[in-house]
């Protein structure tokens, strides 16, 4: 999460995409829950720039943060309003939302 969070360089993505099935294995779950709420906090702070929110989402991390998204990974809506995957709509959203914010 720090490594993405400092630099969300594609290199990066890549290394935390490999490694985070191993890494969720070794650790208990009182661990998985703080590695969530911490990561929770770092996503809802609204001055997250948007090239890290696009990394987590990017490298799959998010999987782990949010393990009810990986069901809707690639998922399309056919449908005359939608034409981008669920995660590309939450990520729109989330910027819409910022917009308004300011």
């Amino acid at each position: 999460l720090e490594l993405l969070l400092k630099k969300p360089t594609v290199v990066h993505q890549k290394i935390v995409r490999t490694q985070m099935d191993a890494f969720f294995k070794e650790i208990s779950d009182s661990q998985k829950l703080q590695f969530r709420k911490k990561a929770m906090t770092a996503l809802a702070d609204p001055k997250l720039p948007d090239a890290q929110i696009q990394a987590l989402f990017r490298s799959k991390l998010i999987h782990y943060i949010l393990p009810e998204i990986k069901r809707l990974d690639g998922l399309v809506q056919h449908d005359q309003y939608h034409r981008y995957t669920v995660e590309t709509h939450i990520l729109q959203a989330r910027r819409e939302a910022l917009r308004l914010l300011n």
